[in-house]
């Protein structure tokens, strides 16, 4: 584990460099109760400089880059990349291999699955849902379906926006996304 000049580590925050490299920036600060580790031999810790990390936030495995806030129990798993500048405000998750582009808001409580990409200067609104295969549920006349879908979403650069409820999956007959909801 390595941490840069200028960081602060607050109380019960764990630092876990038990099974792969942990690399820390300058300038960060990483409240009480955060969990920061990663997966032996596939995933690594690296967070750039001025990184503000809020409480009960768990960073497993992930590269945060520079002037990036994660909020309270924000969840960010193995692989993923959270761009320079990007927001992600409470509760929000980012799955395994996800990547947030630069400038990106992500409001409370907003899911980007695995393998997903949201590109720059996007705004996730609270509550919206992206991912891939089987991520939630469609409404119908009779109650919900599970949304079919196969393969991964990505979403372009400049000011793409979901409201609260939202959700795209990927139709490959279409070969474009779709909002559901």
């Amino acid at each position: 584990v390595g941490i840069g000049e200028d960081c602060s580590v607050w109380f019960n925050a764990v630092i876990r460099g038990d099974v792969n490299s942990i690399r820390i920036g300058k300038n960060v600060n990483i409240q009480d109760g955060c969990v920061l580790h990663s997966s032996y031999g596939t995933s690594v810790i690296e967070m750039g400089d001025n990184v503000s990390v809020g409480h009960n936030a768990v960073i497993h495995g992930a590269k945060i880059e520079n002037n990036v806030l994660i909020g309270m129990g924000a969840i960010i798993l193995d692989n993923a990349v959270i761009g320079d500048g990007a927001q992600l405000h409470p509760h929000a998750t980012v799955g395994d291999n996800a990547s947030i582009g630069e400038n990106t808001i992500m409001y409370s409580n907003s899911v980007v699955y695995h393998d997903c990409k949201v590109g720059n200067r996007c705004i996730l609104h609270a509550g919206c849902v992206i991912g891939s295969d089987g991520f939630g549920f469609a409404p119908t006349e009779t109650g919900y379906e599970k949304i079919p879908q196969i393969g991964i979403v990505t979403i372009e650069d400049e000011e793409f926006a979901l409201n609260a409820g939202d959700s795209i999956y990927f139709n490959p007959r279409l070969m474009h996304g779709q909002r559901c909801g």
